[in-house]
């Protein structure tokens, strides 16, 4: 396959193998420069021309560019000076007229300048790469920052910035398959690998280590950790940013595993333990060392990465007593971090099983408690209606009665009347007043019911959580005992002094239907708060939101 550069140069009848990359060639007046980055390719021409491309040439060549990206070429006539129209600008869409008229003012052995420049664009997470030896080497260069590893990471830090889940390289001119964990190299967009999730991964690792070296890092060691089924580069080139990325897998891998770490000076500074010793790590210095990645990759592997790191710390910070033992920690690290970390998850599980026992028995103790509180309502309502009949049946009755005159009108005297009418009235408050006691500390035990239950929520599954509660069979059922039994005394109540004022009244047919109102009333006042779910008082069992 051809390069552009090479299509460039074939487009204006030069012959590809005559020339050399960035070097003057044996021919007159002839120079040849491209360069690669990040963001921008351009191959920059110096020669002596014997004709121009046709415009359809012209435009074949320029449909070889990607259209994620952007092209701008222009001819300059050097050999005419500064006249007018000694410059032109093309890019996709050409314009006939004005390539027309440029070519009218050439000759034959102008000199010459063509210059193609592309601004690459990441569409979908995939970046073009034209001329992959002048990209290699703007990978390969060092960062102007000392503060800083390097180019390649501050490159790709920058790209996750838009593309988090991870970036394809399609490399153009060569023949390329490699692949990390989120970074490939392939020569077609569609062959690009399915990069895994690194949002919930970067949480992991910063949320277990700290890395004071720059803001907003995104770069994780998995970015570096080639695919040894896909690790096909072109070239020396290639084999060079393989090296690179081995390299930075080993330096990310110490960055995380410290407990704080930051460059300065080119030196990696990482702390494995807070207030320890610190380790100054040249960049120079640090070489590939798989066991580093393999105790990193471990270490986060996972929700317990926080537990994992602090036990790795501790045993690096045994084993490890200078620059030399961090740099080339060896594979009984990892399984002196594994043995120590399943004596540690067996502890833990051994404390969950004590403190489940315990929260399980708490939980049968607090609601044992609130049923007891609710146990009192209905014993409440009870004696208030006792009281009250007695009251009645000692103080009323036995003072306003004549039995031997049981018939006539002088049963009951008008004072007696009076009395029960104004005791009617005042009961039938005082029975509400009871009711809505009633109701005020349903409240406060159902709220502190729910209160149990959302403390020990984060403690148990919901299965345990549900099983501990008896799938809430407490609550229901001391809801239904409270609502039947303040029926039941409800109706007893209202019953007893009916009676009464009937005896002192005389019975007759208003008085009948105030009292079936009333009851009618109270039934409908007592369902109606039992079936409403969105009551804190009287709600149906499903009515509850579940967990």
């Amino acid at each position: 396959m051809l390069s552009i550069r090479d299509e460039f140069l074939k487009l204006l009848g030069q012959v590809p193998s005559d020339w050399k990359r960035a070097e003057e060639s044996d021919f007159e007046k002839k120079t040849l420069r491209s360069e690669e980055n990040g963001s921008k390719y351009e191959v920059k021409l110096t020669l002596r021309m014997n004709r121009f491309p046709e415009g359809n040439e012209l435009d074949d060549f320029l449909k070889l560019i990607k259209n994620r990206d952007r092209c701008v070429l222009s001819f300059k006539n050097e050999s005419v000076g500064q006249l007018v129209g000694n410059t032109l600008r093309v890019d996709q869409n050409i314009k006939p007229d004005d390539y027309q008229r440029f070519t009218d003012n050439f000759e034959s052995n102008d000199d010459v300048t063509a210059d193609l420049v592309i601004t690459k664009n990441v569409t979908d997470g995939i970046c073009s790469v034209y001329e992959w030896e002048a990209f290699a080497e703007c990978l390969l260069r060092d960062s102007d920052d000392r503060n800083s590893p390097g180019f390649l990471p501050d490159y790709l830090n920058s790209l996750f910035g838009k593309h988090p889940e991870g970036v394809s390289f399609n490399v153009l001119d060569k023949e390329a398959d490699f692949a990390t964990k989120s970074i490939s190299f392939v020569n077609s967009a569609d062959d690009r690998i399915q990069f895994a999730k690194r949002k919930e991964a970067l949480e992991r690792y910063n949320g277990a280590s700290l890395y004071m070296g720059r803001t907003n890092e995104r770069l994780l060691p998995g970015d570096f950790h080639v695919n040894a089924a896909r690790s096909s580069l072109p070239g020396p080139s290639g084999q060079a940013v393989k090296e690179l990325f081995r390299k930075y897998e080993t330096v990310y891998s110490l960055i995380y595993l410290a407990d704080a770490s930051w460059f300065e000076d080119n030196t990696l500074v990482v702390q494995l333990k807070k207030g320890g010793i610190q380790y100054r790590l040249p960049v120079a210095e640090i070489k590939y060392n798989s066991n580093i990645y393999e105790l990193t990759d471990w270490v986060f592997d996972g929700e317990t990465s926080v537990e994992r790191a602090e036990i790795a710390r501790d045993i690096l910070a045994a084993h490890c007593r200078n620059t030399e033992d961090i740099l080339s920690i060896e594979g009984g690290i990892m399984e002196s971090a594994k043995s120590s970390y399943k004596l540690f998850a067996e502890k833990v599980v051994d404390k969950y099983i004590a403190v489940k026992r315990d929260v399980i028995k708490s939980i049968f103790e607090s609601t044992k408690q609130v049923q007891d509180l609710m146990g009192t309502l209905a014993d409440t309502l009870g004696k208030n209606f006792v009281a009250v009949i007695t009251v009645v049946i000692s103080q009323v009755l036995t003072q306003n009665i004549n039995l031997q005159k049981l018939g006539t009108k002088d049963f009951v005297n008008k004072e007696f009347q009076i009395v029960v009418a104004i005791y009617f009235i005042a009961s039938l408050a005082y029975l509400f007043a009871t009711l809505h006691t009633v109701y005020t500390k349903w409240i406060s035990y159902k709220e502190r019911y729910d209160m149990i239950r959302e403390q020990y929520k984060g403690l148990l599954y919901k299965d345990e959580l549900d099983k501990a509660f008896d799938n809430d069979r407490l609550i229901t059922k001391s809801k239904s005992e409270v609502f039947w039994y303040s029926c039941i005394i409800s109706i007893l109540w209202i019953m007893m002094i009916t009676i009464i004022l009937m005896i002192a009244l005389k019975v007759n047919a208003w008085l009948l239907v105030l009292t079936a109102v009333i009851f009618l009333g109270l039934a409908v006042w007592s369902c109606r708060n039992y079936q409403n779910e969105k009551a804190p008082l009287f709600s149906l069992p499903g009515g509850r939101k579940k967990e």
